[in-house]
């Protein structure tokens, strides 16, 4: 079986995206878009079977992808879309401080730990003065992303909030959030209902352990783990 066919990424759902992942990329996606939303350069690795891709190309922005697995990568290509299989392939002297935004989704963890800083100054290098990047992964510092983190052969690296502060310091990104990713309400009145009393839960549960354990430090015990980081004004 092919990482394709367990993923279950079916060719024809291709670039289509739900209205629940809609919801949830104007909620963590767009604050950090421009205006100017036709003008702007996104690059997204790791775009797996093209949801964010085809948001992206609703919005009418300069979308750019990379993606290892060839079979994704023709079918972004049929879209209209610039592909490549790795970010060292981009070459420097054209796409050097030349992206508005760099997202990863579920990316981060597929990669050695050894890899990560370079990994990091090269996104650094991509983006302009200001911009920012964003990463979604598993919650390393929480009990419950090890289903996600234990889930996947490919996932080497478990990733917690201290670690992407440390990889942030080094190459010189500001932090601007690492936190559990964003929560809506969903349309429909029982929904919504459950949203609100989960997120109670939520709070009612995370409040004590953080004061008991963590000296009240900004642990997150979702799943997954929200990094949005910023490439410093006037930084090139």
């Amino acid at each position: 079986m092919s990482y394709i066919e367990w993923k279950n990424w079916n060719e024809n759902e291709f670039g289509r995206y739900t209205a629940i992942e809609g919801s949830y990329y104007q909620l963590e996606i767009e604050p950090f878009l421009s205006s100017t939303v036709s003008s702007l350069r996104i690059l997204e690795i790791g775009f797996g079977n093209g949801a964010f891709l085809g948001w992206c190309l609703d919005k009418n922005v300069h979308y750019v992808g990379i993606e290892a697995i060839s079979v994704l990568r023709d079918r972004a290509q049929r879209k209209g879309v610039d592909v490549f299989s790795d970010i060292n392939e981009l070459d420097f002297e054209i796409f050097k401080n030349s992206f508005d935004l760099i997202v990863a989704f579920n990316v981060i963890e597929h990669i050695e730990q050894k890899y990560l800083l370079d990994f990091f100054l090269r996104i650094r290098s991509l983006l302009k003065s200001g911009a920012y990047f964003i990463a979604r992964f598993p919650n390393g510092d929480s009990p419950f992303g090890r289903m996600s983190q234990h889930g996947d052969l490919t996932h080497v690296t478990t990733i917690g909030r201290h670690k992407l502060f440390q990889l942030a310091m080094i190459s010189e990104f500001e932090v601007i959030r690492v936190a559990a990713p964003k929560l809506f309400l969903q349309r429909g009145l029982a929904r919504k209902i459950k949203r609100m009393l989960g997120n109670i839960l939520r709070f009612c549960i995370e409040k004590p352990i953080r004061f008991l354990y963590f000296d009240n430090q900004e642990v997150a015990f979702s799943a997954d783990y929200i990094a949005v980081l910023k490439k410093h004004k006037n930084d090139h």
